[in-house]
């Protein structure tokens, strides 16, 4: 399976695109704790790939 762009979130999961046989590439949130074993894979491969720090949003400065 390929994966690309890993990022980490806010909570320690990781952002990264799956291309999947069935569907093509495909947002992903892969969690180490996933029930499904293909999840934890994909996390464990993410985490090997180096993910991107997780940076926050920022702030609308227009906001009211």
């Amino acid at each position: 399976m390929q994966i690309r762009n890993p990022v980490f979130t806010a909570d320690g999961r990781i952002d990264v695109e799956v291309n999947f046989p069935s569907w093509g590439w495909l947002a992903f949130t892969a969690d180490p704790s996933d029930v499904e074993a293909q999840g934890r894979e994909i996390f464990a491969a993410a985490l090997e790939m180096g993910p991107a720090p997780y940076t926050p949003p920022a702030e609308d400065a227009g906001a009211a």
